[in-house]
This record gives structure tokens, C-alpha cells and sequence, in this order.
């Protein structure tokens, strides 16, 4: 779902129109964000209304800086997704790929999506390579991190690259994102983290916004976190 994901994003036409303009947005734009919405069950009247607000230069909820209204997990076999919906029907959607759960004794290094797992001693695992992504239909972003889960001890973060970025009605800069390892090993203050940021204009000028992607580690796991505000 990763890649399909960023490959319905890549190749479409960024938009832009003059400040305070409402244009219909475009066939392909609305024909991208429609099959996207349908695939997370976003009710079609919810999506007329988004597509009417981008047409008229508004800014989603979700590119806003509100807070969600509802918030679901689905495990794949392949990555750990979550759904953030918000008050105006608007969503976003991220994932990180999900690493080899072989038994730490009998691990041998293994691609799974991109994603590789070896064992360097007892008690910890490296991961390596695994892709995590967003989107929120009118922009989509993402990165590659390698991190070690240490049963008893502190993860942390070996590193990040490859940070990527692609958008539909709208234009993003800097593109690619800038992607940093913010704080590299977790701690009694908070996980470890690293984040890719950039600002995104959005169709019909909706005004620049500030979007941060990160991933996180900490307490055996990893996950994602979206933040976009004006």
C-alpha cells in the first residue's frame, strides 16, 4: 500500500491559481482524490464538499492544525496504517512498513518490502531500510529509516534518507522535504525521532503550510506522526 499510495500521487499535474480565485479543480485531480477517498470509505457527499472547499481556496482540517475526530489502526501484513479523520471529513493516512517478526535466533538478514531485519547480539534487533509514508490526498511525503529495538534498553535511530515528496493541487518547497534525525536516542524525556519538513501551498492559494512527518522510536516499536498548520 506504500508504494501504490505514492505512485497514484506521482506524475499528476501540480495546480496553482491566483490569490482569492475558485476554478473547478481539475478532472484529473478530482478523479485522483475520489478513488483515493473511496479506498479509506470517505462517503461521496463528504467528498464533494472537500473537493467544492479545495475549488474554493479553503484549507482541509487536516492541513489546518485540528485536532482529529477519530483515529483507526489496521495492521497489514505488510505496514501498520492509521486513519485520522477530522471534523470536516477530511483525512489523513500514514504508514510504516512492517519488519521481520522472526524469532531473534534464527534471524538472518531478510528483505520484506524494502524493509530488512538482522540481529547484531542478544537483546536487540536493527532495522533497517523501512519506509514510512503519508498522505493526505493532496500531498504525499515519506522517508526511509533504520532503527534498533533493545529489549530492556534504549532504542535509537541509526539513520534516515531518501526523503521524498509529491503533491496534487498544490506546489511544496523545499521538495525533496528536509529530512533530520531530531533526537536520536530515547531517553526518560521521549522517544527518539526524526522528521521530514517542508511547506505546502495548497490549489486555489489556501494559504503556505507547515507540514511535519515524522517517525518515532521508542518502548520496542515505531510509529508515525502528521502535523500540517497554517
Amino acid at each position: 500500500m506504500l508504494a501504490a499510495a505514492c505512485a497514484a500521487t506521482v506524475g499528476l499535474a501540480t495546480i496553482s491559481t491566483p490569490a482569492g480565485a475558485a476554478a473547478a479543480v481539475p478532472e484529473e485531480v478530482d478523479a485522483h482524490l475520489r478513488a483515493w477517498w473511496t479506498t479509506y470509505d470517505v462517503p461521496a457527499d463528504v467528498q464533494g464538499h472537500l473537493l467544492a472547499a479545495l475549488s474554493a481556496g479553503e484549507t482541509w482540517d487536516s492541513l489546518a492544525g485540528a485536532a482529529p475526530t477519530s483515529r483507526e489502526v489496521l495492521q497489514g501484513k505488510r505496514s501498520t496504517t492509521t486513519v485520522l479523520t477530522f471534523a470536516d471529513g477530511s483525512i489523513t493516512v500514514t504508514e510504516v512498513q512492517k519488519p521481520d517478526r522472526t524469532p531473534a535466533a534464527s534471524i538472518r538478514t531478510v528483505a520484506v518490502d524494502g524493509c530488512r531485519t538482522t540481529v547484531g547480539g542478544s537483546g536487540y534487533r536493527n532495522y533497517y531500510d523501512c519506509q514510512a509514508h503519508a498522505d493526505t490526498g493532496v500531498i504525499a511525503m515519506g522517508f526511509y529509516i533504520s532503527y534498533t529495538l533493545a529489549q530492556g534498553g534504549p532504542d535509537q535511530i541509526i539513520e534516515v534518507h531518501s526523503p521524498y515528496l509529491a503533491t496534487t493541487g498544490g506546489t511544496a518547497s523545499p521538495n525533496p522535504p528536509t529530512l533530520a534525525i531530531r533526537k536520536k536516542l530515547q531517553n526518560s524525556s521521549g522517544s527518539a525521532w526524526a522528521n521530514a519538513t517542508t511547506q505546502f501551498t495548497g490549489y486555489g492559494s489556501g494559504g503556505s503550510k507547515s507540514v511535519d512527518f515524522r517517525a518515532l522510536v521508542g518502548n520496542d516499536t515505531a510509529w508515525t506522526r502528521w502535523e500540517a498548520k497554517p
